[in-house]
């Protein structure tokens, strides 16, 4: 975080926080005149051989803005893969986390915006000009748009029922900030590379911006593919490890405890009942059932583990 921002959120200074807002708006008037707002792909990747290769297949076929992809020293071939294409490839040598990864591949971003992608997701054809098209029609600071999951495996498949019946609950949880103006997240200082929730807090941090927030029909893809118990407890694991942490900075946010075995058993069993209601699959209900509770044991584990959270 810039020390400006920091003082102004400590102090509640309306003058400098009055400094940010002018800028913001000053930056999307020029880019309302000039209508041609460039993209930076920003991917973090370790150990991906499987789905790096649709990952970035998808991002050049797009055809529109730079791909920068931060490898974080992978030993699985992915970096060969990654050689094959026509992106800027970085190699992380630090501390191999997430937050630190996207802060490097930040200072190599030129783009007016940053489109964060995970390299197990893909876009649609047509994403990049459909992005480019909002960015110039709607000049936001920060846009949301949909995380589906793909795959055929059965636990994908299980996953993706999952994933349905959270929407259908709680519709606003699939929608992610996914593409944020270079210029905020240089002006909160990138991720911060000591938490392991990166994505609420990256969040939190740029809306004392009071940034232009647009939400969208464009979706990003996960592929499931991979998902397993073990894939899920780790998940959990690094998911919520720095937690305490993240409810100090933000207390508004202590309802995150409840995802934390067996508080989150009551939600878990409503996602499953759900599940089996609308496959009517015993099978499919069951393999659900396995994925939360290793996700929430997961989470009770990190509470007294605190990994550090890699790549892969």
């Amino acid at each position: 975080m810039t020390p400006a921002l920091e003082n102004a959120k400590r102090s509640d200074n309306p003058t400098t926080i009055g400094h940010f807002r002018m800028r913001r708006a000053l930056q999307r008037n020029a880019f309302s005149e000039k209508n041609d707002a460039t993209i930076s792909y920003l991917v973090v990747v370790r150990n991906k051989a499987k789905s790096i290769s649709r990952c970035l297949e998808s991002l050049v076929r797009a055809g529109i803005g730079q791909i920068v992809v931060v490898d974080g020293r992978s030993t699985d071939g992915t970096s060969e893969i990654i050689d094959r294409f026509p992106v800027l490839h970085l190699y992380d040598r630090g501390t191999g986390n997430v937050s630190n990864a996207r802060n490097m591949g930040l200072k190599a971003c030129t783009g007016d915006y940053v489109v964060i992608v995970d390299g197990d997701q893909w876009v649609p054809a047509r994403f990049g000009r459909d992005l480019r098209q909002i960015l110039a029609d709607k000049t936001p600071d920060a846009v949301m748009m949909r995380e589906l999951r793909s795959g055929t495996s059965e636990w994908a498949r299980a996953s993706q029922a999952e994933w349905t019946e959270v929407a259908a609950l709680r519709h606003d949880w699939v929608y992610w900030p996914k593409v944020f103006r270079r210029s905020i997240l240089r002006d909160i200082g990138g991720w911060d590379e000591s938490l392991f929730i990166e994505d609420f807090d990256i969040w939190n941090r740029a809306k004392a911006l009071n940034p232009k927030l647009l939400i969208c029909s464009l979706a990003i893809y996960s592929d499931s593919s991979g998902v397993s118990p073990l894939t899920e407890l780790r998940r959990g694991t690094e998911g919520i490890s720095s937690l305490s942490k993240y409810v100090r900075r933000y207390p508004r946010e202590w309802q995150r405890f409840l995802a934390i075995a067996p508080a989150s058993w009551v939600y878990d069993l409503l996602i499953v009942m759900r599940v089996f209601l609308a496959s009517k699959s015993i099978r499919t209900a069951s393999l659900v059932f396995i994925l939360r509770i290793s996700r929430s044991i997961g989470r009770l584990i990190g509470v007294f583990y605190h990994p550090t959270r890699r790549l892969s």
